[in-house]
């Protein structure tokens, strides 16, 4: 059952106010809505401006066996705090001290903590096509170590954003707006590979196996003091 409220939200372009619906929980019936880029997508009635409010939510579906904690993508040098926060949160509601029906739901579900819209849509993304999100993030490391030109840069991320048939399409993007600024292919031999070489499952064991499952987090210092 989604959870949300209307908050007052200064458009970016004109600073006028706009009534948003920003939402605290949800679930399958808003995957969707997450895929194609539109939830939270709000229109000035002012200028005309087109603008997405940042996630700060929980995604649950049960039937796919997938827990999100989706926070702003301005949160993410401060992962590890975020990470003990979203784990606790889950651990809370489906945890040892939770009702035992909640405790059975939560037993099949995967913790995972997300920083930005691109990151949530990658999750849904990977579950959708029944991928192993570990595998994927070791096959963006393969892409890092091979494939030359890679725009890196602070803000940018490299997102897996299709998987359908043999090739794997993934895309660098801005964190923040989404904006596209390099879509490639790969084989889906890659990754398939990389499941079942047992060097890439040795790389992997630097990825939790809850929280977040993200290669940034190899490479992006905690914030100090948290933030």
């Amino acid at each position: 059952m989604a959870l949300s409220e209307l908050q007052d939200c200064p458009c970016p372009a004109c600073a006028a106010v706009v009534p948003a619906k920003y939402f605290a929980s949800i679930g399958s019936e808003a995957s969707e809505a997450i895929l194609t880029d539109a939830l939270q997508r709000i229109t000035c009635a002012a200028c005309g401006e087109v603008f997405r409010t940042e996630p700060a939510l929980t995604y649950s579906d049960t039937q796919a066996g997938l827990w999100i904690s989706a926070r702003p993508a301005d949160m993410l040098s401060d992962w590890q705090r975020q990470e003990t926060e979203a784990l606790s949160a889950f651990k809370e509601s489906h945890g040892d001290a939770a009702p035992k029906a909640a405790q059975e739901i939560g037993a099949a579900l995967r913790p995972r903590l997300t920083f930005g819209w691109p990151a949530l849509r990658e999750k849904l993304m990977i579950t959708e096509h029944g991928l192993n999100d570990t595998a994927v993030e070791m096959t963006k490391l393969a892409i890092l170590r091979n494939r030359p030109g890679n725009p890196v840069a602070q803000g940018v991320e490299l997102r897996l954003l299709d998987a359908r048939g043999p090739l794997l399409d993934f895309g660098w993007i801005t964190s923040r707006g989404a904006e596209p600024m390099d879509f490639f292919q790969v084989q889906r031999r890659l990754y398939q590979s990389i499941l079942t070489d047992p060097a890439w499952q040795k790389s992997s064991a630097h990825l939790p196996e809850q929280g977040f499952v993200d290669l940034q987090r190899l490479w992006i210092s905690p914030a100090v003091g948290g933030s």
